[in-house]
């Protein structure tokens, strides 16, 4: 736990808070992370960092947010109207820097209801920590077009769509239609196109004015020279981003970045730039825009489809309901047969053995996409005839309410710590059910036994506190009788008035079917 107070610099009349940090090269981490969304996106508050001369802590300094207050958890309508602007900006832009505690609380709104990142300490996170190595953090078209649901992209906490590790079937916070609002594609263009545009020597200033030679800033020069690189290939490949290239607002956000870029100050009084480079700065950027420009229009050349349709990952791992499963279907068939009508539309008559080989291809596509969704198809229907979403809905809103009562009971907290990691293993069962990793026989009896495991865990609070009346011994069974889905009425399973005999027949009831 960081030790955070808030005060005044010396000669600043802006509030700063003051947090304390452990390790000295995760202060500098957290402080390159923040100044590089600060750079990407200028509305962001400025990070500094300072030390103690005598005991050699570092302290990282965070501008005052004006106004802060938490994401709303119960308005998705709202982001996708566009009245809590910059997600889309953040979001891409925390997948760049390979966030992972996207949570709220580390992503918050300011007076002017824009959203604004804090807290960047788990930045670069494979850098961090090397047991982070594993987590998946390509950047895809796939991940670029389901934003902002992190399609194929690890984090421990990604807003309420990922907690604690745990992917979520359903979101609060946001809505599906986020995915293809207006505002919010623009904002992800917005960030891409800033990205891609930075100079291999504006990188290296950058990162060299906030990283010690002693932390081995090359690493991180190195990191976002490959990262940038990464998104190219992927931002190319997305059509709205090159409708956006085509558009004179590109231009114009081309022009406030090259301002934002010369501009930029580190720690309160050290430019990234002298002026006598301003000049070439501006060449380079604008060559650069030019490339990505004739990139976007050679885009549907042959051998692009060629690469395009061999290098389309067909992973639906990410995919967590029924409706997503679909939707992913269909949008892989569309870049598939985009890939077909792209080499149509740019080969002729000599290019007849490439087209049958591209049909092949495509076709060998089709297959893969086909079998992955009627294997996953069919565990969602099982799911749904279970009821099993919906009890877990329910069962985190009961777990939440025992979460509040605890704060006023202590004899409610061991209860609600147990509901609440109950909550998680019985999600963990549905994601491991849902995934493809092992056939459907064997990942069905794996489902079984979770769910079997988190019922006895259970039980054996309720068999702790029999004595206990009222809401906490209905609420357990409760909770419990999710897994009995809609087939709890053939069992009367709330007619009775043995906990221990609801239970048991609960416990039966899943084991039937589940065999």
């Amino acid at each position: 736990m960081h030790k955070i107070r808030k005060g005044y610099l010396a000669g600043d009349s802006r509030v700063f808070y003051h947090k304390e940090m452990e390790l000295r090269s995760v202060a500098y981490l957290e402080l390159l992370a923040q100044e590089f969304f600060r750079l990407i996106i200028p509305s962001q508050p400025e990070t500094r960092i300072a030390s103690h001369p005598y005991f050699s802590t570092y302290v990282i300094l965070s501008e005052e947010i004006a106004g802060y207050k938490p994401l709303p958890v119960d308005s998705p309508a709202n982001f996708t109207k566009g009245f809590y602007p910059g997600l889309g900006q953040i979001m891409i832009t925390s997948i760049f820097l390979q966030e992972i505690d996207l949570k709220n609380g580390n992503i918050c709104l300011n007076k002017n209801n824009h959203v604004i990142k804090i807290d960047g300490d788990w930045c670069f996170a494979a850098m961090r920590d090397s047991s982070f190595k594993h987590y998946k953090k390509a950047i895809t078209p796939e991940l670029l077009a389901t934003l902002p649901y992190p399609f194929g992209y690890s984090a421990f906490n990604w807003l309420d769509m990922t907690v604690k590790g745990v992917a979520q079937q359903s979101s609060r916070m946001v809505e599906d239609d986020l995915a293809s609002a207006p505002h919010f594609r623009q904002e992800i263009n917005e960030a891409m196109l800033k990205i891609l545009l930075l100079p291999d020597d504006y990188i290296k200033k950058f990162v060299d004015a906030f990283i010690p030679f002693t932390i081995k800033a090359d690493l991180f020069i190195d990191y976002i020279k490959t990262r940038r690189e990464e998104l190219k290939h992927a931002a190319l490949q997305d059509d709205f981003f090159k409708l956006y290239l085509k558009s004179r607002l590109a231009k114009e956000h081309m022009n406030q970045h090259l301002l934002q870029m010369q501009s930029f100050v580190a720690n309160g009084n050290y430019p990234i730039m002298d002026v006598a480079e301003y000049e070439l700065l501006e060449d380079q950027v604008s060559l650069t825009y030019d490339n990505l420009y004739e990139r976007a229009e050679v885009d549907s050349e042959s051998l692009n489809s060629f690469s395009r349709l061999n290098e389309l990952k067909i992973d639906f791992s990410a995919t967590t309901s029924k409706k997503r499963l679909v939707d992913y279907r269909d949008l892989l068939l569309k870049k598939i047969n985009n890939c077909i009508e792209s080499f149509s539309k740019s080969s002729d008559n000599s290019q007849e053995e490439q087209s049958i080989r591209l049909i092949q291809l495509a076709e060998e596509k089709r297959k893969l996409v086909y079998d992955s969704f009627f294997q996953l198809e069919k565990r969602f229907i099982d799911l749904e005839q279970l009821g099993f979403d919906a009890h877990i809905k329910l069962f985190t809103k009961k777990q939440k309410e025992m979460s509040i009562k605890s704060l006023g009971n202590p004899k409610y907290s061991e209860a609600a710590r147990k509901a609440h990691l109950l909550c998680n293993r019985l999600q963990q069962a549905r994601n491991n059910f849902t995934s493809l990793d092992k056939p459907f026989e064997q990942a069905k009896k794996d489902f079984k036994r979770e769910c079997l495991l988190a019922v006895k865990d259970a039980r054996a609070i309720l068999d702790n506190h029999r004595e206990w009346k009222g809401k906490i011994k209905k609420f357990i069974i409760d909770i419990i009788s999710f897994l009995t889905a809609g087939l709890s009425a053939q069992l009367g399973l709330f007619g009775k008035t043995d906990s221990g005999a609801k239970l048991d027949n609960l416990e039966q009831l899943v084991s039937k079917n589940f065999n």
